[in-house]
């Protein structure tokens, strides 16, 4: 099942799939390292977001293909388009 984004909770993160979501003791900033030559972009201090699944780019919001809607953080909303951009344009060429 692909992975829709992540989202820090105190010492655990939450992996969200289509289908469901499971809760493990990890560190967001180690995920992200690890995750971003895979598409992941952080968006916001608590998420990662999996570029596969964007649908729209708002002025303080990301959209996902199923809706839902994660925050996108002043600092983080410039990186984020760029890298989104990089990612479509990898896979298009």
């Amino acid at each position: 099942q692909s992975l829709l984004y992540i989202e820090a909770l105190a010492k655990d993160c939450r992996f969200v799939t289509a289908s469901g979501e499971t809760v493990l003791t990890a560190r967001l900033m180690e995920l992200e390292e690890r995750l971003r030559p895979h598409g992941f972009v952080r968006c916001h201090r608590s998420y990662l977001v999996n570029c596969r699944y964007i649908f729209s780019i708002q002025k303080d919001t990301v959209i996902l293909d199923d809706h839902t809607v994660l925050p996108v953080s002043r600092g983080r909303a410039d990186e984020l388009r760029e890298l989104f951009f990089a990612y479509v344009n990898r896979g298009s060429a």
